[in-house]
């Protein structure tokens, strides 16, 4: 982004704090894996997901000014069928393939493991997010 944004340029990036458990939308999915299957590996390591490491990969690249931070949100559901549907569609990669991966009774114990998690009727889970600005020199 650096090498391809002009001079004088903002460049900002943002990554799903996962290994933190800052996406408890997926930290309930993993947990009910591991329950299934202990072996199963969740969200592979990827760059920007640890917190400051966008920051520090900004003044690898050579941006100036960078500086780094923490975007929090939430999510609301009305219930556990909104939260799960997604994962039905092979949502996300790592998500998508372990779903995929179950027969229909894998897929039915790992639903039911998931909504023994959470509570009933509308809920709203939290989201943290870390994030990184720089200027492009010149």
């Amino acid at each position: 982004m650096a090498r391809v944004t002009k001079p004088g340029g903002t460049v900002a990036a943002a990554m799903w704090d996962i290994p933190g458990g800052g996406l408890q939308m997926l930290s309930h999915f993993w947990r009910a894996a591991r329950e299934i299957d202990p072996s199963v590996a969740d969200e592979q390591p990827r760059a920007g997901v640890r917190e400051g490491d966008l920051v520090e990969r900004f003044g690898r690249a050579g941006l100036q000014g960078v500086t780094g931070g923490t975007l929090e949100t939430s999510v609301d559901y009305a219930d556990f069928d909104d939260y799960w549907e997604p994962f039905t569609g092979a949502a996300g990669p790592a998500t998508g393939a372990f779903y995929a991966s179950l027969d229909d009774a894998g897929k039915a114990t790992l639903r039911d493991t998931v909504r023994a998690s959470l509570p009933e009727g509308p809920f709203t889970l939290p989201a943290r997010a870390w994030l990184a600005l720089g200027t492009v020199p010149g």
